[in-house]
């Protein structure tokens, strides 16, 4: 099988595929997949990366691997990304693993982790202390492989009217987090 699920999170940007070889494969026939995004293409970053990854994977292949970028909604829902993937309705998607936190809790470890850790020590993790096994075999089980292209650093706080000194000042603060952040600062009030 060879269908790709680009997920981009504040964790890592991601090529997520259920081709069980090599991550990524030069195959002798032209590879043409509809990438459906999450992510409006003229979004600041996320966005922007969506389209970079597919120039990014056209050259590195000499045009054998061609992605066409499809804009939120277009093929599936951003929120059904993970499931028209993993069946094999949709060949591509870019988003992120936190947008799955409620089918698969355990990928929000790869997702906007609050308050740290860094991306150094992040990456370390994921290549030489155990994340990406872990990362791979919660994929697996949804028959999707990830594959791990970028970083973005964890989340952290905001930017507020008025100064924080406390846990108090928090408590009835209009916020917006993700993922795990949002289930800390829940817990806060």
């Amino acid at each position: 099988m060879d269908r790709l699920l680009g997920v981009s999170s504040d964790e890592a940007v991601q090529v997520v595929s259920t081709e069980t070889g090599a991550e990524i494969k030069i195959s002798a026939a032209p590879v043409r997949w509809k990438l459906a995004s999450a992510y409006a293409g003229s979004a600041q970053l996320l966005g922007t990366l969506g389209h970079r990854l597919v120039q990014n994977l056209d050259q590195a292949s000499d045009g054998n691997i061609k992605l066409k970028f499809f804009e939120p909604g277009a093929l599936v829902p951003a929120l059904e990304i993970f499931d028209a993937v993993a069946s094999g309705s949709v060949e591509a998607g870019w988003a992120t693993p936190g947008f799955w936190a409620g089918k698969v809790p355990a990928l929000q470890l790869f997702s906007a982790v609050p308050f740290g850790p860094a991306a150094p020590e992040y990456m370390a993790w994921m290549y030489f202390g155990g994340g990406r096994e872990l990362y791979d075999e919660i994929y697996a089980r949804h028959n999707i492989k990830g594959i791990p292209c970028g970083i973005f650093p964890p989340e952290a706080s905001g930017w507020f009217r008025t100064e924080i000194t406390s846990l108090d000042d928090l408590k009835g603060l209009k916020m917006r987090f993700f993922a795990l952040g949002a289930k800390v600062m829940e817990k806060v009030g």
